[in-house]
């Protein structure tokens, strides 16, 4: 479900290179990150048992469109963003800008990765309620609850995951709230950076002689030509 993401993401990718140079990256990141948090809050609302739009007994699948939502705003995201570091930077460190651009995005993937994991593992563990019998280890994680569910009698392994099924919803739910928060902030926070970023370069841009500078990057200002 995860690489539905794609389904959107390649697209506006596509679009938004064509856009570049003639609409401010500030939009277009703080746009695709608040399209991204739109649809983290459609996954939420669309995940069984847990969002209000749908009852209990449905498939995981409805929450693709919340997925997809989110796909276009991330390749927005990263396709503008690449082009205002590498366009930012003069043509002589056009590699190590390229540089910068890849460690930053694998850097900040797995931050998030780990982030987001360990606040979900942290909050089952706190949350889920062990039955009578239930080996410690079931509070670890639910694979472990499902690996250890069939060696209780029926009673005791059908209170344990339920419990189990309960403290993951209480992870995914906070999990994708602060998905929201982090990713709409971003959005807002860009839109006023990068403009004020773009206005405190110009200046120094126009007696600059090389590339399209910073400004040029930040504000869709295509480069002179030579």
């Amino acid at each position: 479900m995860v690489a539905s993401s794609a389904v959107g993401a390649i697209p506006a990718g596509v679009v938004v290179g064509g856009l570049v140079y003639r609409v401010p990256a500030r939009h277009l990141i703080g746009g695709g990150l608040l399209v991204g948090a739109l649809g983290a809050v459609l996954t939420l609302l669309l995940t069984p048992d847990i969002g209000p739009l749908l009852g209990a007994g449905r498939a995981a699948g409805w929450v693709v469109p919340g997925v997809i939502l989110t796909g276009p705003g991330l390749g927005a995201v990263m396709t503008a963003a690449s082009a205002a570091i590498t366009g930012g930077a003069p043509p002589h460190r056009a590699g190590m800008a390229s540089s910068v651009e890849e460690v930053s995005f694998e850097l900040g993937g797995l931050t998030g990765v780990a982030v987001l994991g360990s606040v979900l593992t942290a909050v089952y563990t706190a949350t889920v309620d062990l039955p009578a019998g239930a080996p410690e280890a079931a509070s670890d994680s639910i694979d472990e609850v499902r690996a250890v569910a069939g060696e209780l009698p029926p009673d005791g392994s059908r209170s344990l995951l339920e419990s189990a099924a309960s403290a993951f919803d209480n992870g995914y739910t906070l999990t994708l709230v602060i998905t929201v928060a982090v990713l709409a902030a971003g959005g807002v926070a860009a839109r006023l950076l990068l403009g004020h970023r773009a206005a405190a370069a110009a200046p120094e841009d126009e007696t600059a002689g090389d590339g399209p500078g910073v400004a040029g990057a930040v504000t869709g200002t295509p480069p002179s030509p030579r």
